[in-house]
């Protein structure tokens, strides 16, 4: 895989992957391990379930983690799978999102974002860094050694396997 793929992964788990796994729960479906959230509230259809959703604000944010974390508290018991899924992953998600935000947005304070994280990680900021080659880079401390990429990748792969359990 390459920084390119990670971010389509993030897109994906962001936007369809939480709304689709948040609407099939809604409606009742269950995981292919047969795990059900216990919701708090029963749409009639797939629009009806849209609409309770919507209704909230005109435009459903699935790239903040604090937003979906209060939408599943306000939907299904505890929050589950959602709340236990992302909570501990936040710092990641802000990363990656950083991260995402340098590669699409050209605003200066996208770029300074992306510098702070950076130093942050690294504790200095390289010369001629951009993002890919910040996901490239071996993340401090790992052993065995992986770069941020395949550390990011393995968030997400394991916050999919928590939400739609096998």
């Amino acid at each position: 895989m390459n920084p390119p793929i990670l971010l389509k992964m993030m897109a994906q788990l962001n936007r369809s992957g939480l709304e689709e796994a948040f609407l099939l729960y809604l409606l009742g479906n269950k995981a292919p391990s047969s795990y059900k959230p216990v919701k708090h509230v029963t749409p009639v259809d797939r629009q009806h379930a849209v609409e309770i959703l919507i209704a909230e604000a005109h435009h459903i944010d699935w790239t903040a983690a604090n937003l979906v974390i209060g939408r599943a508290n306000r939907f299904f018991k505890y929050g589950r799978p959602f709340v236990r899924t992302i909570r501990p992953r936040i710092p990641v998600l802000n990363n990656l999102k950083t991260v995402r935000n340098a590669v699409s947005h050209f605003s200066a304070e996208s770029k300074e974002k992306f510098k702070v994280l950076v130093r942050n990680e690294l504790t200095y900021y390289p010369a001629g860094m951009t993002p890919g080659s910040f996901l490239m880079t071996p993340k401090p401390n790992m052993n065995p050694p992986e770069t941020f990429f395949v550390c990011y990748a393995g968030h997400l792969r394991a916050m999919v396997e928590s939400i739609v359990p096998e």
